[in-house]
């Protein structure tokens, strides 16, 4: 319980500037208030920044695969790529995992042109953190 308050406190107090001992005064319905209004919008602030990162990597990696020169006729494979890359974590039907699996959790293979399989050149596998 101390953990709680201890986060709420410095929540709000770094959002908003209040001292410690102003906090004190707060009620817990109005502590409770304020750290559900400032996770939800640093919550949504996160989702716009990632949501803009994700759009620029595609992007880019569509205009950069773009440059190369390619036969006639032929199809460029990496601008197709490009346009596929995903950042979402691929879902998992626990309906479909061995007990082992649950407890451990499954290793999601990686696709092509995945953000699983660009993890995977530094050695960084979904569900080894």
């Amino acid at each position: 319980m101390l953990r709680g308050f201890s986060r709420a406190f410095d929540l709000i107090a770094s959002e908003y500037g209040y001292s410690e001992e102003s906090l004190h005064d707060l009620t817990l319905a109005r502590i409770r208030q304020c750290v559900a209004a400032i996770t939800e919008r640093k919550t949504l602030e996160d989702r716009k920044q990632k949501d803009l990162i994700r759009w620029q990597t595609r992007n880019i990696c569509f205009f950069v695969a773009n440059t190369l020169m390619i036969k006639e006729g032929s199809e460029n494979t990496l601008a197709k790529l490009a346009q596929e890359l995903t950042f979402r974590p691929q879902k998992v039907d626990p309906e479909t995992l061995t007990e082992e699996e649950q407890v451990f959790g499954k290793k999601i293979e990686p696709t092509v042109g995945s953000y699983e399989r660009f993890q995977g050149l530094f050695g960084v596998y979904p569900g080894s953190h």
